[in-house]
């Protein structure tokens, strides 16, 4: 040894201080505690009604509503962003499996309605594009998160947003609804594992896509292409819906797998895309970004299908 600091080491060594100097400051930050006070109330609320019936579908409406009470409780309060969500999570109930068929137009034209509501009365104004398209972000991220109400593996959702949250905190420029969306996220992570297997519900789909969707927007105004980035932080939660055949059996067998490629979509939009100034480019780097990453996951499905045996009793 020559007695010499390798500069990438000091690099290294500045970078994990500086890390562990924003985590720490961030459990100190009054709006994360009360994310995290309201998280495990809700965790502890589904897991008591677990214990007494399986099959409970509250975890994105508890979700949801842990939020949108921690923010209204130590940030601002959100009139519009809570009648939003009241209005997108009625339309996803009249929506879902096993409504009457003749309330699903009325149950779609609440979505858009409560889609609406949060764009134009969420304090989205800073930007004149944003009213408008942040309607269409939630309607897309609750119909992604509607699918794993339907026929996706519930466990891994909890996590699985619990990083798309991490990834919203990390890029966005005013951090503090994205710090009580932390806050209630960490404890949420384990409430779609065991003991408590928590599922999502059509009506907390669209409930949980309006606060996740309306966080990246607030917290990005600053920056818009930060916006975008929080938006596609969403990543495999809103990409394996898309992808057939097999997708249920992948997320089932090949867990680590999708949480891993999940980590990495969310550390490309975060630290890559959602630090860019310009929506514009942003957004098509999304698009391709998303476009390769449904070819890489599709491959990945096909090669790993079971492969058909022959029939032993069939024609020779």
């Amino acid at each position: 040894m020559n007695g010499r600091v390798s500069p990438g080491l000091l690099l290294t060594v500045v970078a994990m201080s500086e890390s562990l100097s924003t985590l720490a400051d961030l459990v100190t930050r009054p709006d994360f505690v009360a994310g995290l006070v309201a998280g495990l109330v809700g965790l502890g609320v589904l897991f008591g009604a677990t214990r007494e019936q399986r099959d409970i579908r509250w975890w994105g409406g508890v979700f949801a509503l842990a939020a949108l009470v921690a923010i209204n409780t130590v940030l601002e309060r959100r009139l519009g962003v809570s009648s939003g969500l009241f209005v997108l999570g009625t339309g996803g109930w009249l929506v879902g499996p096993g409504s009457d068929r003749r309330a699903r137009p009325l149950g779609w034209a609440l979505i858009a309605g409560g889609a609406a509501i949060v764009g134009w009365r969420g304090g989205l104004a800073d930007i004149d594009w944003l009213p408008w398209l942040a309607p269409v972000a939630i309607v897309i991220a609750g119909l992604a998160l509607s699918a794993w109400s339907l026929r996706l593996p519930h466990n891994l959702l909890g996590p699985m947003i619990a990083i798309s949250v991490f990834g919203i905190w990390v890029t966005v420029p005013e951090t503090e609804h994205a710090r009580v969306l932390l806050g209630v996220a960490v404890p949420m992570a384990f409430a779609t594992l065991r003991p408590t297997h928590a599922q999502i519900s059509t009506a907390g789909a669209f409930a949980l896509a309006g606060m996740v969707v309306w966080v990246a927007a607030i917290g990005g105004d600053a920056r818009p292409g930060s916006i975008i980035g929080a938006w596609a932080s969403l990543g495999l939660v809103a990409i394996l819906p898309l992808v057939q055949p097999n997708v249920s059996k992948l997320v089932k067998e090949h867990r680590w797998w999708v949480i891993g490629s999940h980590a990495v979509f969310v550390v490309i939009a975060s630290r890559l895309i959602g630090l860019w100034e310009s929506a514009t480019t942003a957004s098509i780097a999304v698009v391709l970004v998303s476009a390769a990453a449904y070819v890489w996951i599709r491959s990945y499905s096909r090669r790993h299908q079971p492969v058909a045996q022959d029939d032993p009793h069939g024609p020779r």
